[in-house]
């Protein structure tokens, strides 16, 4: 899905000059005033510097430098000699807060654009990069700033970039799920990188790094179900099945009317292939959230695996009976694939645009002899992958 950055609020960048009184400044500051009236930047800082090397506790010679500097936007220069004339006094304070604000604001929304605008044009990703990096030196406390950097190299593919400002958001606030996300992302495609490459200690670690900040954001924000599926999955594959066991658990038992709580039991119990147990708990958040896609989907693919299960123990079970006198089929479980029709119905119905919710659709009713049906939802699968 395509993320954008909020844009920032647009302020006036208030320029404020001190061009009165040149006959008490000094030789430096009085051509410095001038030049900067007549628009000669260059020439100002260069009088500017002159008088800051000369005088280095002039507070005003730093604003003023700081004022020139923003006029011709090298504003990391600018935030420097604000920051100069800050520790000397707090004269320009209100002006120089504001500039800091304006220019911030400038170049997180030109950030904004380059990135919307990255898909199609990726050079523009680096762009964006380093006009937020200019926009965190002159206000480093922006925990917006940390996070775009991480979204933007995210996306354009440096994850290591991405972890790295992700991590300085969460920094600053320690409970900042979306941080969160983004960096247990980056671990969980570390972790499948090391699975492909036989590194099965890395992937365990990867994999564990990611369940701990799944598990803060899934105790943040109970109520979303996005994260819940990977923190499940993170636990299992770091071998931690007794503490997602008891994290799932416990929470259905603290608040039992929370369907989400039910979907997160139930993800866990079809991990296990505890078929019956997983059909209860998503059959519930069916029952008190029925307009979920992901709880029926979830239902009906228990049914699913449920009947599989069944026919694969049949077929064995036929297939050591074979040439036996009497030798029936068991095709219980064909009762299974029936039960799980009406869920994954219900599900496209919800979500007709999942691809996944229509596969599934179709092997229930092929397993059922359903021809007809099973081509139909097979049509509307290959439609949605082409």
């Amino acid at each position: 899905m395509k993320r954008s950055l909020p844009a920032g609020v647009l302020l006036l960048v208030v320029i404020y000059f001190s061009v009165t009184a040149f006959q008490c400044g000094s030789a430096e500051m009085t051509t410095a005033k001038l030049a900067i009236k007549q628009g000669q930047y260059d020439k100002a800082e260069e009088s500017l510097l002159r008088a800051v090397d000369k005088t280095p506790q002039d507070e005003e010679a730093w604003f003023l430098l700081g004022q020139v500097r923003l006029e011709t936007k090298n504003y990391e220069g600018m935030n420097e000699a604000y920051t100069k004339a800050l520790a000397i006094a707090n004269t320009h304070e209100k002006e120089i807060t504001v500039n800091r604000s304006a220019v911030w604001n400038n170049l997180y929304n030109a950030a904004t654009q380059d990135f919307e605008k990255a898909q199609e044009q990726p050079e523009l990703y680096d762009a964006a990069i380093a006009k937020l990096k200019t926009a965190a030196v002159v206000n480093p406390d922006s925990l917006q700033t940390y996070f775009a950097l991480a979204l933007v190299n995210y996306n354009k593919g440096d994850k290591e970039q991405a972890a790295l400002y992700a991590q300085s958001a969460l920094d600053k606030k320690p409970d900042y799920t979306d941080a969160m996300a983004i960096l247990s992302g980056i671990h969980l495609d570390k972790a499948l990188a090391y699975e492909e490459a036989g590194n099965s200690a890395g992937a365990v670690a990867e994999y564990g790094k990611a369940a701990d900040l799944l598990e803060k954001s899934f105790r943040l924000e109970p109520d979303k179900s996005e994260n819940i599926s990977n923190l499940i999955l993170a636990l299992e594959r770091s071998n931690q099945q007794a503490r997602a066991m008891t994290l799932t658990s416990e929470a259905v038992q603290k608040n039992p009317e929370n369907p989400n709580f039910r979907y997160a039991y139930g993800i866990y119990l079809l991990k296990q292939e505890k078929y019956e147990e997983s059909v209860q708990e998503f059959s519930k958040a069916c029952e008190l959230d029925p307009t979920n896609p992901n709880y029926a989907y979830n239902c009906g693919a228990a049914y699913l695996n449920w009947g599989v299960a069944i026919k694969h123990e049949a077929d064995k079970k036929l297939e050591l009976e074979k040439g036996k006198k009497n030798a029936t089929p068991d095709v219980a479980y064909r009762e299974k694939f029936d039960d799980a029709i009406p869920y994954l119905k219900k599900s496209t119905e919800l979500k007709p645009d999942d691809a996944q919710f229509w596969e599934s659709l179709a092997k229930a009713y092929t397993y059922l002899g359903m021809v007809k049906e099973s081509e139909a939802a097979f049509k509307e699968f290959d439609r949605l992958t082409k």
